[in-house]
């Protein structure tokens, strides 16, 4: 029985994976599943030099996305707890040390960095209270407050499969979100680690992937899906952050899309305006005016409440 199981999607990452597998190798008790979503490179090559290996499991499937990818990936690990890794982000190296110290709960967020493109870093902490309940936690989080990146996150394998809690497949764009929402709703609460333990590289492929099309929506389109689930669970604060945090994509992805030049999309933010005006957002957002105009109120309105 392994305590951990780290579950990383591979598309044409052949290029880390002897790094990746070289660092965990000098851990006990660690099982890496990698999950092979049909790359075109010589990654399946470089992972099956490793198939034979007891603690690393490979799989693979035809393209269909990092959900699918990782939802199979759980599905076969054998771990007590269950990270998820992206090839080519980092764990510190005393990432295992961390969480063998604690009393670790069904779902355990951690504290992280980011390393820019342009070579800055940015680091992510979080409110040193140890265990929060998850209404609390979500809270911050809609309030950004904290920041969650699902590999910074140690879940429970029992507790994810005993509440069917899977990424949603069909979505390129924050389906992390959806997952870390259901997590943290489901649990009774969350055990907060102040230690950085997990680098988020951004590169040029990230930045690439990142460039404005109608896959952006995804973002947006997951969370007003959830709108329901959070306002039972968590009630009218809870509502009104919920509410708050989608007003603030919305504005994400308005400012990226207006940036790029990209007005074909105008339409579509009209549609999922009204939406979000659909949930009764007490907030301010513009009804009638055109979506350029839209986008400088709506910077000028959140700064002033200190809300970007």
């Amino acid at each position: 029985m392994f305590k951990y199981s780290i579950v990383i999607p591979v598309y044409n990452g052949d290029k880390y994976i002897d790094d990746i597998v070289s660092f965990f190798m000098s851990f006990n008790s660690i099982q890496l599943v990698f999950v092979n979503d049909g790359s075109t490179d010589f990654s399946i090559d470089k992972l099956n030099k490793f198939k034979e290996e007891e603690w690393i499991k490979v799989i693979s499937q035809n393209n269909r996305g990092v959900s699918v990818a990782r939802n199979l990936g759980l599905h076969h690990s054998d771990g007590e707890f269950i990270l998820f890794l992206d090839c080519d982000d980092k764990y510190d190296e005393k990432i295992f040390d961390e969480l063998n110290k604690r009393n670790l709960s069904d779902v355990n967020v951690f504290e992280f960095e980011r390393n820019n493109i342009d070579g800055t870093h940015d680091s992510f902490t979080l409110p040193n209270v140890g265990i929060i309940n998850s209404r609390n936690a979500l809270l911050l989080f809609f309030f950004k407050k904290i920041r969650i990146h699902i590999c910074a996150v140690c879940f429970r394998k029992k507790f994810l499969v005993d509440n069917k809690i899977k990424f949603k497949s069909g979505f390129k764009f924050g389906e992390d979100l959806n997952f870390i929402i259901n997590a943290i709703l489901s649990s009774e609460d969350v055990l907060f680690i102040n230690e950085s333990i997990f680098k988020y590289i951004i590169n040029e492929q990230s930045v690439t992937q990142r460039k404005f099309n109608y896959h952006r929506f995804d973002a947006l389109d997951v969370l007003l899906m959830e709108f329901n689930k959070v306002e039972l669970d968590l009630g009218g604060e809870g509502k009104e952050a919920f509410q708050m945090y989608m007003l603030s994509v919305y504005y994400k992805l308005l400012c990226e899309c207006v940036k790029s030049g990209s007005e074909i999309y105008f339409s579509d933010f009209s549609k999922r305006k009204n939406i979000i005006l659909s949930t009764g957002l007490k907030f301010f957002i513009v009804k009638h005016v055109p979506v350029r105009i839209e986008f400088f109120l709506l910077k000028g309105y959140l700064k002033l409440i200190k809300f970007m």
